[in-house]
């Protein structure tokens, strides 16, 4: 038997395509009695008809389809993220298309150019770097696009960033009213937005406190980044560069890690080397990724909302799909930080 066809539903309902489409479709303007809508809703069923995504695609000029690319799904703090997205999209009737960078921004560009040339609806995506100069060609094309976690070098791409700059005070204010003054901060490379704005953060608190900054104290990993299928990245940068402070900076009492995964990778080193968290070294993360309460001691940290961040940027990205308008006024929703209090922490002095 070939595949069902909407004048087989039709001839079954005893009704016209049109109508057909009509109903399937639930067009809000079809003057149609109820009795008829149950009929040819029956019909379907019980010819298990599947629309034709094609060549409704090519009709509609809509392919339903989402393209979402992150850095790696590996990393707790995406899929959180890629949830929120996918629920709303499945809200609307679309599909998602996910696609993992692994850290490496030629594979980033070309995914992003592989799913406007499948002419995905539009693309949400996390950059691994603030360049934008393919972004810029394919939004002047109309290609319809949401960049979310980290700012680009485009002004004109909506966005969904959270107050970074705000979080890392946060976190460094907690540690300094806990007593803590020999503070360290610990990241990948500053090459994207988050980092460099939570380096801020941190300044910008030891700052307030009178407290002059120590170029010393700041720890920065200078490897090429790379998230493998199974190890993390984050976690081995907090790992490495806790050995080196520990031997470096035996004065240091308190660690402000750029992430949670990075927080745990300190955690990892500081118990290798018999380190006591928190009672001889304090350690406060960011993002409250699922692992952060289930380490020991428990994480101390600074809560994104990820869900919501995810279902925001799918749903400025389905707003554009409406009125089939890519190019209209741009968004930038910015999210707030709150603070996260566990067992992480040890007040001092």
């Amino acid at each position: 038997m070939g595949q069902v066809t909407s004048k087989d539903v039709a001839r079954l309902a005893g009704v016209s395509r049109t109508t057909v489409s009509l109903v399937l479709n639930n067009n809000p303007n079809a003057r149609i009695s109820e009795e008829t809508r149950q009929n040819v809703l029956k019909a379907a069923a019980e010819l298990n008809y599947q629309p034709n995504a094609l060549a409704q695609s090519l009709k509609t000029k809509r392919s339903k389809i989402i393209g979402l690319v992150i850095p790696s799904i590996t990393n707790p703090f995406f899929p959180a993220i890629a949830q929120g997205v996918e629920d709303v999209a499945n809200e609307h009737g679309y599909n998602i298309f996910l696609c993992n960078s692994f850290r490496d921004p030629e594979k980033e560009k070309k995914y992003i150019n592989a799913l406007a040339s499948k002419q995905v609806d539009g693309i949400i995506f996390t950059s691994i770097t603030s360049s934008a100069g393919y972004i810029r060609e394919l939004r002047k094309q109309g290609v319809a696009m949401v960049a979310f976690d980290r700012r680009i070098n485009d002004n004109n791409v909506d966005s969904v960033l959270f107050d970074n700059i705000r979080g890392g005070e946060m976190a460094v204010e907690y540690l300094l009213g806990e007593g803590h003054k020999n503070i360290a901060f610990l990241s990948g490379p500053i090459n994207i937005s988050s980092r460099s704005d939570r380096l801020e953060g941190y300044k910008n608190a030891l700052k307030k406190a009178g407290i002059a900054l120590n170029s010393s104290y700041v720890f920065l990993d200078d490897c090429v980044e790379e998230e493998g299928r199974d190890t993390n990245y984050e976690v081995e940068i907090g790992y490495r560069l806790t050995l080196r402070l520990l031997e470096k900076h035996p004065e240091i009492t308190a660690i402000f890690a750029v992430n949670d995964m990075t927080a745990i990778g300190a955690l990892k080193a500081a118990k290798e080397k018999k380190v006591k968290v928190p009672e001889d070294l304090s350690l406060i993360g960011f993002d409250n990724v699922v692992l952060a309460d289930l380490v020991d001691p428990p994480l101390t940290t600074i809560k994104q909302p990820t869900y919501k961040m995810g279902r925001a940027a799918a749903e400025i990205l389905i707003s554009k799909f409406k009125g089939f308008n890519v190019t209209g006024p741009k968004h930038t929703l910015l999210f707030s930080p709150e603070l996260v209090v566990r067992g992480s922490v040890a007040r001092i002095g």
